[in-house]
């Protein structure tokens, strides 16, 4: 992370976590939550493969809870 994210930085570290990947949900243009994966044992780099599952498994709760809403 960079210097300005460092107050982020040592909540993530003091939480026990190395690695951290987190994508945001949008809806209609509006950021309404993020998801996200942590990694405790190591720090990770996170593969191109493991950020496009993450993007989409949000993209599917966004749907579910867009259908919701029009129900």
């Amino acid at each position: 992370l960079p210097e300005e994210a460092a107050v982020l930085k040592e909540a993530i570290k003091s939480r026990g976590m190395n690695s951290i990947l987190c994508v945001p949900m949008q809806s209609l243009n509006k950021r309404i939550g993020l998801l996200g994966l942590s990694a405790r044992q190591e720090n990770r780099q996170w593969q191109h493969e493991v950020t496009t599952l993450l993007e989409l498994s949000g993209q599917i709760f966004v749907s579910a809870l867009e259908h919701k809403r029009s129900e």
